[in-house]
């Protein structure tokens, strides 16, 4: 039986036949360029579902602070905190105590932004 599993190896070299040094040409390398349509751009996913997710949450925010009846900034940095922390634990609110507890800080790192900037 034959190993099924795909391995990803670089592409074969390009070669201009029409120049007699072929070994100069495959010293050089892959061609990075190769595979990809002309004219297309090249997103990176992680980018592109960042912008998502950050668009969502904005979304969610602005919501959450017309519903809470909250404009402008809050009076208070302990106030901000709480209010932040509410939110995130609204946003999340499928999800149990404790897991919202142990991933606190990764939530933090993610939310805190949007939430200074809609501040």
């Amino acid at each position: 039986m034959s190993d099924s599993t795909y391995r990803k190896t670089p592409l074969p070299v390009r070669l201009d036949l029409n120049k007699r040094n072929t070994r100069e040409q495959l010293s050089q390398g892959t061609d990075d360029k190769r595979g990809i349509l002309q004219g297309a751009g090249v997103a990176c996913p992680t980018t592109e579902s960042q912008k998502d997710c950050n668009l969502v949450m904005r979304k969610d925010l602005e919501q959450w602070l017309i519903d809470h009846g909250i404009s402008g900034p809050p009076p208070s940095p302990e106030v901000e905190q709480r209010a932040m922390w509410q939110w995130i634990r609204d946003f999340h609110k499928e999800y149990s105590d404790d897991w919202y507890t142990r991933n606190m800080p990764r939530l933090r790192d993610q939310f805190r932004p949007v939430f200074l900037q809609e501040m």
